[in-house]
């Protein structure tokens, strides 16, 4: 997957300064608004059209989007057949992709069997950098290992690859995925059986680290949950995860008439929670869930449709009951004020803040739209226009949020014209007090040596300074630089002159050295 880019080193710069010193808005840019120092202006495109899409964010701050033609849960979920597609790519933090990773940035499958087969559908990122991605390859429920550059881990299963086949059953798909805290791996998804006569069930499995299954978990690391669904009745299980107390969370779409989302609690060892909902089972009653998210308090919360024509959150507490404190009951409305009156289609991604805020993404009315509530379930009017932020881009819909760490908000989804579609990255700002970095580097003379009492200034997006004096041997040390921004650095001196530098502060920046000009 190949990322569009028109800009030359120059031009990047002139842009810097445009945003940081010239432009009104981006200093007057509040949360919600599109950080226009990310990709071109704020976005990053992809080459091709692959429409369901998953962000997450490293710990170093660079962005990782998975992306594949797969609706990615339920019985609609059969893009396979007629046509395969998956990518990883990396960004860093400034929205240029990352060299370092797979080819130019990005890993693609191959066009000949049997890549061409593996379809990606979540991914999780190990404390290492490596990316352990849910799928399935051909009909197979499959795990998928990658180095941290992008590479495949030919230390993991079988070349990067574990295979698990379920007894009765000829179809399978991973589609959650989640660590434990001994290092093991729990996945959740679904298996198909052999007839007709007979629905799809939940599935999970747990694995060693190393990717062999762990046979102290249900059936030789195999669980399959006849509950949820019986006799011809459906049920997909789509996300997983761990509760503080390390039980095991799964939502799930099950299909009796009409779809309708579950939650389901199980113990660790993956018996059935029956103190949890009824049984161990919470029908949300929304038709179509997407998101499932849980609070640090171990509140549970769900997002998704009703009817193709109104959006919920719910949340749910450690126990299964609706929070009556959240909203009305427990259930919160997507229905924002003007000038954004329309709620149908938004309830796609889901997230939530260090603040327990929570952000909820999709599209309205062919647009990126991001809505925010607080903690209480009503709209958070600070955010964007009276809580919901717009990006008018054509046939558009987020599929996958993610946060980063001073709060900036990174969205992923799909966007198409009249002919051709294309996966598509856009950061917006956020209120979240930003952290500080340190930026330290030495002046010198014409000859290489340490210039002493010059003074080296920083200037950051808002027009505030501030100010080092090298020491004896030329050497400065700036502190509390906002982090995630780009800033200018200049150095005076009585003698000398240097030309200034424009540095994107992504975390502490150490050897930024000046010369002076002859």
């Amino acid at each position: 997957m190949k990322y569009k880019s028109y800009r030359s080193r120059w031009f990047l710069i002139g842009v810097i300064f445009l945003h940081c010193f010239i432009i009104p808005s981006q200093l007057q840019a509040g949360s919600g608004d599109i950080d226009t120092l990310f990709g071109g202006g704020g976005a990053v495109f992809a080459s091709v059209a692959l429409p369901d899409n998953r962000v997450r964010v490293q710990a170093d701050g660079k962005i990782v989007t998975l992306s594949s033609n797969a609706s990615g849960a339920g019985a609609w979920d059969y893009a396979w057949i007629f046509n395969q597609g998956s990518a990883i790519s990396r960004h860093n933090s400034d929205g240029t992709l990352d060299p370092t990773f797979g080819s130019n940035g990005t890993y693609t499958i191959g066009h000949n069997y049997p890549n061409s087969a593996d379809i990606f559908i979540n991914f999780a990122i190990q404390g290492d950098g490596k990316l352990l991605i849910v799928g399935r390859r051909g009909a197979d429920y499959s795990l998928f290992r990658f180095n941290a550059n992008g590479t495949r881990d030919l230390l993991f299963g079988n070349g990067g690859l574990v295979i698990t086949r379920f007894t009765g059953f000829n179809m399978g798909s991973a589609q959650g995925v989640a660590f434990l805290a001994d290092g093991k791996i729990i996945t959740s998804g679904w298996a198909s059986p052999m007839t007709s006569m007979a629905g799809s069930r939940v599935v999970m499995v747990r694995y060693h680290a190393d990717g062999t299954p762990d046979t102290d978990f249900g059936v030789n690391g195999i669980l399959i949950d006849n509950n949820i669904s019986t006799g011809t009745v459906s049920a997909f299980g789509n996300e997983i995860v761990v509760s503080p107390g390390g039980k095991l969370i799964v939502s799930a779409s099950r299909f009796a008439g009409k779809s309708s989302m579950i939650i389901a609690e199980y113990h660790a060892d993956g018996t059935r929670d029956n103190s949890f909902g009824t049984n161990g089972i919470v029908d949300t009653e929304i038709e179509f869930g997407r998101g499932m998210v849980l609070q640090a308090d171990g509140k549970i919360v769900v997002n998704g449709l009703s009817g193709f024509s109104l959006s919920f959150i719910k949340r749910y507490d450690e126990n299964g009951l609706p929070d009556p404190s959240f909203g009305s009951n427990g259930v919160a409305s997507i229905t924002e004020p003007e000038p954004y009156p329309q709620a149908r289609g938004i309830a796609h991604a889901l997230a939530i803040d260090d603040r327990g805020k929570i952000l909820t993404a999709g599209g309205r009315n062919g647009a990126f739209a991001i809505s925010r509530y607080n903690p209480d379930g009503n709209i958070d009017a600070s955010f964007g226009k009276g809580g919901v932020t717009i990006t008018a881009l054509p046939n558009s819909s987020i599929s996958g949020l993610a946060l980063q760490a001073d709060g900036k908000i990174v969205a992923t989804g799909f966007s198409s014209d009249a002919t051709s579609g294309q996966t598509t990255l856009v950061r917006y700002l956020s209120d979240q007090a930003s952290p500080t970095s340190t930026v330290s580097g030495q002046v010198l003379t014409p000859g290489g040596l340490g210039l002493r009492n010059a003074t080296v200034t920083i200037t950051h997006r808002d027009g505030s300074r501030r100010t080092a004096t090298t020491g004896s041997l030329g050497y400065f040390s700036l502190s509390n630089v906002e982090t995630g921004y780009a800033v200018r650095i200049t150095v005076s001196s009585r003698r000398y002159r240097f030309e200034p530098q424009y540095k994107m502060i992504t975390g502490n920046l150490s050897n930024i050295d000046f010369i002076a000009l002859e």
